[in-house]
């Protein structure tokens, strides 16, 4: 059961860091801010992540047929 939601759970997290909200927030709390590089960075890992694990739970249930 925990692998169907905990990627979506990471993938939510992470989507976090997109928001300008949280943006501004680290900002004032950290007094850093993420920068842009960064954020492209994280999102092509994330896109990468999700398809791969997309790819890998296929070849799983083909494994489990044979």
């Amino acid at each position: 059961m925990l692998i169907h939601f905990m990627p979506g759970l990471i993938y939510f997290i992470l989507a976090l860091f997109f928001l300008p909200a949280t943006n501004a927030f680290l900002k004032i709390k950290i007094g850093f801010s993420i920068p842009l590089s960064v954020k492209i960075v994280l999102g092509l890992l994330v896109l990468w992540a999700s398809l791969a694990v997309g790819d890998l739970w296929e070849l799983f249930e083909a494994w489990l047929q044979e």
